[in-house]
């Protein structure tokens, strides 16, 4: 009776697991999901590390580009799109980490981590990154997103209290740059 109980509870673990997060290693992608399904977020990290996908109530929201973390030195951009070591990938229930993502040359290299936590409608990112040499920065990016078009959004809300407004973004050039830590898309 013990072995059926403890297989029928791994049974039971492993589908609640895989609700969230489902990771195909062979070809170094994984899926997270919330618990409604209504956001999916497909993750690469086959040369380096990217989301591929934002997938909302099942449109595709992310150009092919991704999303990705950089720096610049000088005239050269360096991304987590390439990354100089194997990603490290760690699934424990509903978080996921990804380590390891080493980038950058010279007089300036990171290390990052990307923590992906689900936990109801949400999944929350936290990146993590460690400066490997004391060296000058011409700007960062933690992360860049690139959206498949400009009509994707109707606006926006900056955690830092300002609003973007997405009607204004009209011609292909058109940008909106900021640094919050936070904003809410609708």
């Amino acid at each position: 009776m013990r072995v059926i109980s403890i297989i029928f509870l791994l049974f039971v673990a492993i589908s609640a697991h895989a609700k969230f997060i489902e990771h195909n290693a062979a070809a170094k992608k994984i899926l997270i999901a919330d618990d409604s399904n209504n956001l999916q977020l497909q993750i690469d990290y086959s040369k380096g590390c990217k989301i591929s996908q934002v997938i909302i109530k099942g449109k595709n929201t992310i150009s092919p580009t991704g999303v990705y973390t950089s720096i610049k030195t000088g005239n050269t951009v360096f991304t987590s799109l390439e990354s100089k070591a194997p990603v490290e990938v760690s699934v424990k229930k509903n978080r996921l980490e990804l380590g390891n993502l080493v980038f950058g040359e010279g007089q300036m290299g990171v290390k990052e981590s990307w923590i992906f936590t689900t936990a109801g409608k949400q999944i929350s990112w936290k990146i993590r990154r460690q400066y490997l040499q004391n060296g000058k920065l011409d700007n960062m990016a933690m992360p860049v997103w690139t959206f498949s078009g400009l009509s994707v959004w109707k606006g926006g809300i900056l955690n830092t209290g300002g609003m973007v407004w997405c009607k204004y973004l009209v011609n292909k050039d058109d940008t909106y740059g900021v640094h919050t830590d936070g904003v809410t898309f609708w």
